[in-house]
């Protein structure tokens, strides 16, 4: 089970590929063998353009607050209203 500081999407991945490793190897392989693989394989990789790039948007989702949610989603029931309101005209 991942922890709260791993996205969805990257242990998707870890799961996938220690499954698949499994079958191909017919033993089992931990997840920890996986993500020790994989963090180590994708390092050599990294280039300087991709260190660079970390800088940006964390990779982890972040919850809005509930007030910003609450207030989006009012936002988006007012302009679904007045397209109602629009089409209705019509």
């Amino acid at each position: 089970m991942p922890t709260k500081h791993i996205a969805i999407e990257s242990w998707d991945i870890v799961t996938r590929t220690t499954l698949a490793a499994t079958i191909k190897n017919q033993a089992i392989i931990r997840e920890t063998q996986v993500m020790d693989y994989l963090i180590k394989k994708g390092a050599k990789n990294l280039t300087d353009k991709d260190l660079r790039a970390m800088a940006g948007e964390p990779t982890y989702r972040r919850q809005k607050p509930a007030k910003a949610a609450k207030a989006e989603k009012t936002e988006k029931t007012e302009k679904a209203e007045k397209t109602a309101k629009r089409q209705n005209k019509e």
